[in-house]
């Protein structure tokens, strides 16, 4: 059986030029462009980097971004640069919930900024939203979590 490299989907010219801007523009490699749940996370972008990409994003997709109130997505400068945001990675892997500076940031998904380049306007994501990208990875992680207690792949001998 052969390895999954990639997700076909039917693309329209919204979903191409999103494909594009966020792979050719922002760097974020091809193979992730389906399954990224937080784009912010994955660019490893925070603070002025987060305000040049909506920017950006409302320029080539004529969104207005009245309504987008960036704290709800993203830390400024100086919260990323505190000194708890290193001590995240640390409570996260001893299985801590680790909020960063006191607040829970919204994850943006590629669905949801496709959603917002066909409105032509920022509409915050629906709460159902969270609740399915989650449900979706934990979907995953048992799937492999499964498959390697049964085994894992099958390696070849080596010679």
């Amino acid at each position: 059986m052969p390895a999954l490299r990639a997700i076909e989907r039917p693309t329209n010219g919204i979903e191409a030029d999103l494909k594009t801007f966020l792979c050719e523009r922002y760097w974020l490699p091809g193979t992730d462009y389906p399954f990224c749940a937080d784009v912010f996370h994955a660019l490893g972008l925070t603070g002025d980097d987060c305000h040049e990409f909506m920017n950006d994003f409302s320029d080539l997709f004529q969104v207005d971004l009245t309504d987008y109130v960036w704290p709800k997505y993203h830390l400024d400068e100086e919260e990323a640069l505190d000194v708890r945001s290193a001590l995240r990675p640390l409570m996260r892997f001893a299985g801590l919930k680790a909020k960063p500076l006191n607040r829970d940031l919204l994850p943006l998904s590629i669905d949801h900024l496709l959603r917002v380049a066909e409105l032509h306007r920022w509409v915050d994501p629906e709460p159902g939203d969270q609740a399915e990208v989650e449900a979706g990875i934990g979907r995953s992680f048992a799937r492999f979590s499964a498959r390697l207690k049964a085994g894992g792949i099958p390696r070849r001998q080596r010679r």
